[in-house]
Order: structure tokens, then sequence, then C-alpha cells
């Protein structure tokens, strides 16, 4: 009766929420003008940094802005969620940090009218900026400044059956919500929130014992920047040049001193069964960072060491370094690695200088047809003295793990994609190393049909384990907002202490439809059967942006 009542609650509140947005005022004439700011240069791309990226197209104008007219410089060619990259079609030379600006609109045809693309035409014969055909803004058109703030809620179920036993059915709810906005309350602050509320139906009993087994917040920021070159953080923040401590609690601040920046925090981890705020686990650190631009390339070095404690007890003490760069064209380096500096032995605390982990990757694309990445990755397990007091004494050998990786992506034409790729691991005191390789290939759009193909192959083989991986998957386009795809994968292992085989077959079909503008329905369903046993898992999401 009350999982009854449950769902029921559900139910009622996924109606109004279609109901409000269907009933939230949709203009569909209005201009949106999103700006970013370019943030690197390469001889073949620009790329340009937004605070998102949605109703930015592969092939939309981007324009700068001079003397109040717009002039066409870059057409999209690359996105991301808050990126884009494209070529530079005009005469004009970019400046590193200048203003580029987006128009956003529900269609393209009335966002061309409001601009007046006809009008834009670049002629290859002047080298001067005026030159340059100009847009003005229609004074006469509705046009909005682009908004401060981005927002995105979500409801998902997800139900799993098995003709086992009433035990492997399960039932669970998961709602996520996200929320940014810069000028807020004041032009300096800007805020920013993730949180995350999970639970099992038949275990509400869990969550009311303690709602950190269910809520996680993941980022509950206030940031305040008092000028250009100073930026405050408050809250429970994860700080992109130095994430390899995660998330913390407390406060940070970073200056920018020329080509040089550093940065102070000082605040706790977050708790480490239930992801809950605990002040016993004080940690506090430092880092300093270079940025340069050497001819069309970009390099940074990140530095940093940081203290982690456990009742004002050392945790963990250690060095992080980090580089990258692009300073060879179509190429990006990256490489990272960790330093220990304490070690506990006999109840003592003692200065070290260990390496923990050591990270490299390298990609290359010497063009748009083919690329190829590898990488290398060697660690041990990090020890925290406090927090895991009780299992150090089984931790008499610490073993280095090392894994490389390879990979190469080919585009032989504009509808075909073929990868392949190949990884090893091995560590001391392993019976043999780990290996798999596997490949896909899947041809966008096939003439006539509309059908998006695909194939994939992954064997993996390891001292417990020999296993294999076939599937293949279509998709299509079915309407304005509405995409579906029906795939099937057969399984195949054998664990070393087990004498059968195990074999799966799995079938899986997915669609997506856009019920309104900002709201998204998904289903999928995924059934695997085995020789005695079927499972049916079914996963259901719906989504609002704002």
């Amino acid at each position: 009766m009350k999982n009854n009542f449950n769902f029921l609650l559900h139910l009622i509140f996924i109606v109004l929420l279609i109901v409000t947005v269907k009933m939230y005022p949709q203009n569909e004439s209005r201009l949106i003008e999103k700006k970013g700011r370019i943030t690197f240069q390469s001889s073949q791309n620009t790329y340009i940094n937004f605070t998102n990226t949605e109703g930015i197209k592969e092939g939309d104008t981007l324009f700068v802005k001079q003397k109040n007219k717009l002039l066409p410089v870059i057409i999209v060619k690359y996105l991301s969620a808050t990126s884009c990259a494209g070529e530079n079609t005009s005469l004009l030379k970019l400046i590193g940090d200048e203003v580029i600006i987006a128009f956003i609109n529900e269609k393209i045809v009335d966002a061309i009218k409001e601009i007046d693309l006809k009008s834009v035409e670049i002629k290859s014969d002047s080298m001067k900026a005026e030159n340059i055909p100009q847009v003005k803004i229609s004074n006469s058109k509705k046009y909005i400044p682009e908004k401060n703030y981005y927002g995105r809620f979500s409801i998902q179920s997800i139900s799993s059956l098995a003709n086992t036993g009433s035990a492997d059915d399960v039932q669970r709810w998961r709602y996520s919500f996200s929320f940014n906005k810069t000028e807020f309350l004041d032009p300096k602050l800007s805020f920013s929130s993730y949180i995350i509320f999970a639970y099992s139906a038949n275990k509400w009993s869990e969550v009311k014992s303690n709602i950190n087994n269910s809520l996680k917040i993941y980022d509950l920021t206030l940031s305040y920047k008092p000028d250009n070159k100073t930026t405050f953080w408050l809250g429970r923040h994860l700080n992109s040049k130095i994430g390899n401590i995660g998330a913390s609690d407390g406060m940070q601040v970073e200056r920018q001193l020329g080509d040089f920046y550093a940065g102070l925090f000082i605040g706790s981890r977050p708790n480490y069964t239930d992801y809950s705020y605990n002040i016993k686990l004080f940690e506090y650190g430092g880092y300093l960072g270079r940025s340069d631009k050497i001819d069309d390339g970009h390099m940074e070095n990140v530095i940093g060491a940081f203290q982690q404690t456990n009742s004002m007890k050392t945790d963990r003490r250690f060095l992080y370094f980090q580089h990258s760069n692009t300073l060879i064209s179509r190429t990006n380096f990256f490489f990272s690695t960790e330093v220990d500096l304490y070690k506990k032995e006999n109840n003592n605390g003692k200065s070290t200088f260990s390496l923990t982990s050591f990270y490299l990757s390298l990609r290359v694309a010497p063009s748009r047809l083919i690329s190829f990445s590898t990488s290398y990755d060697a660690r041990r397990n990090v020890i925290y003295y406090e927090t895991y007091k009780f299992l150090i004494d089984t931790l008499f050998q610490n073993e280095l793990r090392q894994g490389l990786r390879f990979s190469t992506n080919i585009r032989p034409t504009n509808n075909l994609f073929v990868g392949l790729n190949t990884g090893y691991r091995f560590k001391s005191g392993d019976m043999k190393p780990s290996k798999n390789y596997g490949g896909y290939m899947s041809y966008s759009n096939l003439p006539l049909l509309g059908i998006t193909p695909s194939f994939n192959f992954t064997k993996i083989i390891s001292s417990y384990v020999d296993g294999t991986d076939v599937g293949g998957k279509l998709s299509k386009y079915l309407s304005d907002g509405i995409n579906f795809s029906v795939g099937y994968r057969r399984l195949t292992y054998q664990y070393t202490s087990i004498s059968n085989q195990i074999e799966q077959n799995i079938i899986a079909s997915d669609i997506s439809i856009l019920l309104f503008k900002n709201l998204n329905l998904s289903i999928n369903y995924e059934g695997v059967f085995e020789k005695a046993n079927t499972y049916s898992r079914f996963f259901i999401d719906l989504t609002t942006r704002f």
C-alpha cells in the first residue's frame, strides 16, 4: 500500500511538472545574446568558452562587436557543454580573452532575419577591417540580453525485475538538481550548485535514520570576484586547478600575478562514509601555476602542497604537479603526478618522498580523418593513516599498479567512423597481466533509410576472467525531438574459479522525446537473458532545463 502511495505521489508530481512547463510562455521570435571569451587560438581553430553552449550548433556564425556593430568572424566546427571551436573566416586578427557573441533563437530562420545575415559577404580582396561587412542589431526587434543563469532538474526511475525472486526486484528513485547564476544578488557574486537525492523504495528506513545516505551535495558554492584578478569561493567547491583533492568544504582564494597565479584553501573533506560535512577532516594547502602562450601553442603548469588531517592528526601530506601543453600543432599532452611526504611506521610519523601516482597522456590528430591517443598510468594505494588506521596493518605491501592504453579513431568518409583500442595493466603478484582490446564501427545516416548502425567488440583477459563482448546498435532520428535506438549484445566470460562458461544475451532499446522546449523524456529498457535466469531493467528519465 505504501509503495502504491509513493508511486501515486511521483505520478502527480510528474504531471504537474509537465503542465507547468507547458504553461510557461514560449516566445518564438526572441533573439538571445550569448557571450563567450577566446581562451586559445591555434593555426586552425579559435577556442571560445561560454557559460554553456545550449542553442549553439555546428555551422553557426559567431561575432565580435566593434563600435556597436557586429562583425562575423567564426564558423563553429566543434562543440562541448561549455566551449566551442571554429575557424576564423574573417580578415580580423583576434586577440586572447576577446568577447565573442552568439545569437540563439528557437527558429534559425527567424534568427537569420533578426540580424539580416543576407547582407553578410566576406570579401577576400581587402585586408582592411572596415571593409568587412557589418551587421547591426535592429532596434525594432525584440532583443533579450544573454541570461545569466542555467538550471537543470531531473527525475529518474530505475526498476529491476528478475525471475530469481523478489529479493532481486528493486525500485530506485533519483532526483538531481543543478543551478548556476552569475551576478547573484550582486554583480561580483556568482552561485553554483549540484545536488542529488537517491534512494531505494524498500530502504526508506535508511534515509530516515540518516538522510545523508541518500542526499549528496557535490557543489554548493558562492564565489566573489572583487576584480578581474581575484576570486574567492565559499562553500563546497571543486577547484579544477587542484581537482585531485576532490571537493572541499571551506574557503578558497586565487589571485592572478602577471603570468602566474596562486591559490590557497582551508576547510575540510566531505565525510568518507556518506559525503556529508565533517569538520574533523580538516585540510589546507596552496598551489602556484603559470600559463603561457608560445606561438600558436599553449602551456600550463601547476604545483601544489596539501595537508589533510583527521581530528587534527596528520592523515596525508603530499605534493601535486600537473602539466599540459599544445605546443606542437594538432597535439595535446598532459602529465600529472603525486608524491607523498608523510608516512607512519610503528605508530610514529616521519617524512618521506614516495611516488604515489604518475599519469601521462598524449593525443595527436594529424588531420580530421584520423587521431591517435595513448596514456600511461602508474599508482599505489593512497593511505590515510588516521581515517583507515585499522586497515593499514593489512597493507604490508602497497604494490605499484601500472597500465598502458592506446586508441585510434579513423574517419575515412564524412559518415564512417572506425575506432580501435587496446590496454595492458599489471601489478607485481598477479598471476598474469590484464589485457583488453577491441574496436567499433559506425556509419551515420545511411542513405534512403536514415539509420545509423554501429558495431562493437571487446575482449578482456586477466588472471581471474576471460571474456568477450560483441554487439550492434541501430539508431534513427524519427522526427523533430524524437530519437529511437535498439541494440543487441552477447557476453561470454569464463571465471578461473568456475568451470562453466557464463553466457548472456542482452537486448536494449531506447527512445528519447523532446516533449516541450525545455522538457525531455527518455525511456530505456535492457533485458539480460541467461540459461536459467532473466533480468529486466527499466530506466525512465524526465529532465527539464531552465
